[in-house]
């Protein structure tokens, strides 16, 4: 696979110096869940991850190991029904409480997720109901994004996510602010999700521009 024999590659050309490996993981959709099986393949041979760069489902997967999560935490959370629901937009858990009804403490719904309220009406009325994700995408993140400031280079695993800006057409790396709206706008699949402002731009899946971005590692950690 084309991102294994990067890291192979990384952590070939470093052996005569400290050793750093540098993982980076693409898009893929469902696919992407392979991904899991390098993380574990990699902690079962006891090499280290010292940078993640990732796009669409790989950003997820990497998200969440550099957030602290293990690979078989990973694993359940990708293949339980809620995460299948929540990725499909069926809100069939407590997450749609929150959205159905008044809360007992709607400060909740004031996270960055949401989408600028002027853009909400120039999109299609039968996009995905991303309201379940979002929550549940706080839920995981919420703890590392509060211990690390917002800064991606003081997760567990420093970490760069992408994001498509379609309007200029070029591909944005994101370094800082909420974990979970990094996840969630690098996932964000063009006419199936609205798409998530991020400093004043609206991005979108960060595959569209650049799907594996072994760039990025290179240029920011140089393993």
């Amino acid at each position: 696979m084309r991102y294994f024999l990067y890291l192979l590659f990384v952590f070939a050309a470093t052996r005569t110096h400290a050793q750093k490996v540098g993982l980076v993981l693409s898009g893929g959709g469902a696919k992407g869940i392979a991904h899991i099986g390098i993380l574990k393949a990699l902690e079962e041979n006891n090499i280290p991850i010292d940078y993640i760069t990732g796009t669409s489902m790989g950003g997820i997967v990497g998200a969440m190991y550099a957030a602290g999560y293990s690979p078989s935490q990973i694993e359940k959370i990708a293949l339980s029904k809620d995460f299948q629901d929540w990725v499909g937009g069926r809100y069939t858990s407590d997450y749609s409480f929150f959205f159905q009804k008044k809360s007992i403490n709607p400060s909740i719904l004031t996270a960055k997720l949401s989408v600028d309220s002027n853009l909400r009406l120039n999109v299609r009325s039968n996009l995905v109901n991303d309201i379940p994700l979002n929550f549940a995408l706080l839920e995981l993140f919420a703890q590392a994004s509060a211990l690390s400031k917002d800064n991606f280079d003081n997760l567990f695993v420093p970490y760069r996510c992408m994001v498509s800006d379609v309007l200029s057409q070029t591909s944005i790396t994101v370094a800082k602010g909420s974990l979970a709206e990094a996840v969630r706008a690098t996932m964000t699949v063009p006419l199936i999700y609205r798409p998530i402002k991020l400093e004043e731009k609206y991005v979108f899946d960060g595959g569209l521009y650049n799907n594996f971005p072994a760039d990025v590692m290179k240029k920011t950690f140089e393993p």
